[in-house]
């Protein structure tokens, strides 16, 4: 499979990863959790996923996306599978949000999820052109795959609103 004739819509629960084509539309919803997108430098094709936990996943689940690692080298993977080099695109790093802020200064998951992100991202040299991260936010995504930025078509929700 290379290049759709009919748009596809993926929407990305905690742990799933998924490969699209230009005009596909990426669909989730971020607490705590981080979405890193990477976009083809023609904006024709792009992976994301939806990562729940910065650590590495036990043995016993050493295949779940839901762990940032595993979630990467899927995308790697179907990028590959693609013709495209994960190194050669352009990254977008979404969520992370503080769920629970009133825990005062603990650090929390969301936070540690986005420092991986970024860590992963510089040390395999992949330059992260936009970001939108932290706060006390549910992020809700919705993005069209092609030349805009996803990070422009995000809806937020105070945790605090609830």
């Amino acid at each position: 499979m290379f290049f759709n004739d009919i748009p596809s819509v993926h929407f990305l629960h905690p742990g799933d990863v998924a490969v699209g084509f230009s005009g596909d539309r990426f669909e989730t919803l971020l607490g705590s959790c981080v979405s890193v997108i990477l976009v083809s430098p023609c904006f024709r094709v792009a992976a994301m996923c939806h990562f729940v936990h910065s650590s590495r996943p036990p043995k016993a689940r050493s295949k779940d996306a839901s762990y940032a690692n595993v979630a990467m080298a899927t995308m790697d993977l179907l990028l590959r599978n693609a013709g495209f080099n994960a190194r050669l695109c352009r990254a977008y790093v979404l969520g992370g949000g503080n769920m629970f802020p009133s825990n005062g200064n603990l650090v929390d998951i969301g936070t540690q999820n986005v420092r991986w992100a970024f860590n992963y991202l510089n040390h395999k040299n992949i330059p992260v052109f936009d970001s939108e991260t932290g706060e006390n936010y549910y992020r809700k995504l919705a993005w069209d795959i092609g030349p805009s930025n996803p990070c422009k078509h995000i809806q937020t929700v105070s945790v605090t609103s609830f």
